[in-house]
């Protein structure tokens, strides 16, 4: 009795701290270029850009943005629905912050399936402390959501192959439906379960698990119709590299440090993991028991095709979404730690790597990122937390109502558009154009212009000047002549992905053009974020 007692105390401990450590600062940062394509789906973007879009109906919006956005759709439904009630902007990042903690107490279901009580309870400290899962607890996107489904997922499929209970079996159906309308990555774990079912002892399962299969493919067919245009976006507007074995590496110290490791840690501190990952993953295949030698199949297999798939066909790894995975990772790192049979060193290393993971969790808070010192992201994809705020509100403050908003890119796009879209109605001012010259654009700020541009593939190799402009009167392209820029005042905001870097090439051109007509007055920044005034006054 005291024993449960205790566990239960400690339980509800680490879920407190685990709901502190997810709400602290929450509202430190503004929301940044993938949180700004989050808060399109909020109720109120939608009905406003319904206007502007001239589409008839706010499903329609919806599903023109869910076209043409990587990511499938039910995350962008709960943020929907969910803004009907808190509103949009920094108030979505509680989405993630309840999914989160939904995580922790499944994960701790989870890992009871392999574990005693006491090395259950450690598990879930490192994944209530790791600073990888509060980058996205804290951040208005669906890893975190994600997240949640995949270890429902795990925690059903290993439940139903123990039991081979009907009730277990349909919980993993439902649960792997949700799992893939968040993360398409749920097919690659999907794959793993199916060679697990394959393995002699699993084999009577088989019928059992294609008709789950079946039946998530029939219910799931919906998806279908994002699918292509989803892999258009990242096939050719996407900046993943092919990866290499220093791209594991980083990996597994995300899972363990997330980005904010000192460098010493990223080396050193990552070593002592996979050690650890090795360990636990050579206990598991010494074990007697069959349900735990599922775990390095259930990691190992889709690390493997992810790997081979981005290798051979098409980038696709990138650590935010491999957090669907994390979960068995820590599993492992847990086995590995509870198999060491010298009382004193097993205690020793678990102090070590709740010491590690606590350095960088503080440094998470600091706003520390790793870098490489050539100059070159680390960890790719990943954006740094800037305040832009300020920049927004000094343009707020001095717009006039015969200004234009111009941007050079996808990323300035999406601030201007989330700041000024209120404006629209307001009509206290001209407009947002995307000014650009086609063949200056690369990557996502192409996909951007030819998602507003049916004739993009006529254009992308034109070196005339256009504007995709965004006004209260709809969505429209225009090709700029000399003098067809008639606001006396115009503001220019442009960006790098980092917090400083070399600016696009299109800025180059579309500022030369601007100096051409007009005289700049002005000139600011933060963060990789800059603003310029260009008068003809």
């Amino acid at each position: 009795m005291y024993k449960k007692i205790m566990t239960i105390s400690c339980f509800f401990i680490i879920i407190i701290l685990g709901l502190f450590l997810r709400i602290y600062n929450i509202d430190k940062s503004p929301l940044w270029n993938d949180e700004l394509m989050s808060n399109r789906f909020s109720a109120e973007h939608t009905s406003a850009s319904m206007k502007i879009y001239k589409h008839d109906s706010t499903f329609e919006q919806f599903a023109y943005y869910a076209k043409n956005d990587p990511n499938p759709t039910f995350y962008y439904l709960l943020v929907y629905f969910y803004s009907f009630l808190f509103e949009g902007g920094k108030s979505l990042r509680f989405i993630s912050v309840i999914f989160s903690m939904f995580s922790l107490v499944a994960f701790y279901l989870l890992a009871r399936l392999f574990f005693n009580r006491r090395n259950s309870l450690y598990a879930l400290l490192v994944m209530a402390i790791s600073p990888f899962y509060l980058w996205y607890a804290q951040e208005a996107r669906a890893y975190s959501t994600a997240c949640f489904f995949a270890i429902l997922v795990l925690y059903f499929f290993i439940k139903a192959i123990r039991e081979n209970n009907i009730v277990f079996w349909f919980f993993f159906t439902l649960s792997a439906i949700f799992s893939l309308y968040t993360s398409y990555y749920t097919i690659i774990l999907l794959i793993a379960m199916g060679i697990v079912v394959l393995l002699k002892e699993y084999r009577r399962y088989f019928k059992l698990w294609w008709i789950s299969i079946l039946t998530i493919v029939i219910l799931s067919l919906p998806a279908i119709f994002f699918t292509r245009s989803c892999l258009h976006i990242v096939k050719n507007g996407f900046w993943l590299p092919i990866p290499s074995f220093r791209t594991v590496f980083t990996t597994f110290s995300v899972f363990n440090f997330g980005y904010s490791p000192y460098r010493w840690e990223y080396y050193c501190g990552t070593t002592i993991f996979i050690g650890l990952l090795i360990y636990g993953a050579y206990y598991c295949y010494r074990q007697n028991k069959n349900s735990i030698k599922v775990l390095p199949i259930l990691f190992f297999t889709p690390f493997i095709l992810v790997y081979a798939l981005s290798y051979l066909i098409m980038p696709i790894y990138i650590d935010r979404q491999l957090i669907v995975f994390s979960p068995l990772y820590y599993l492992l790192i847990t086995q590995g730690l509870s198999s060491i049979k010298r009382r004193s060193s097993r205690v020793i290393l678990s102090v070590i790597v709740l010491l590690l993971i606590g350095l960088s969790t503080i440094n998470y808070y600091r706003g520390f990122i790793l870098w490489i010192p050539n100059g070159k992201d680390l960890y790719v994809g990943v954006h740094y937390k800037k305040d832009y705020e300020g920049l927004m509100e000094y343009v707020k403050d001095n717009l006039r109502s015969d200004d234009l908003i111009m941007v050079t890119d996808a990323q300035a796009l999406a601030i201007a558009v989330d700041y000024f879209h209120s404006y629209f109605s307001n009509k206290k001012f001209v407009g947002i154009g995307q000014i650009f010259y086609p063949y200056a654009l690369h990557g996502f700020d192409s996909i951007c212009a030819k998602a507003g541009l049916c004739e993009w593939e006529l254009i992308k190799e034109s070196k005339e000047l256009y504007v995709l402009w965004f006004k209260p009167e709809g969505v429209y392209s225009q090709k700029i002549m000399s003098g067809d820029l008639s606001s006396k005042r115009i503001w220019l905001i442009y960006s790098v992905w980092g917090r400083a870097g070399p600016l696009k090439y299109n800025y180059f051109k579309v500022r030369q053009r601007l100096l051409s007509e007009y005289k700049q007055d002005l000139s600011m920044g933060k963060d990789g974020i800059f603003v310029d005034l260009y008068n003809h006054e």
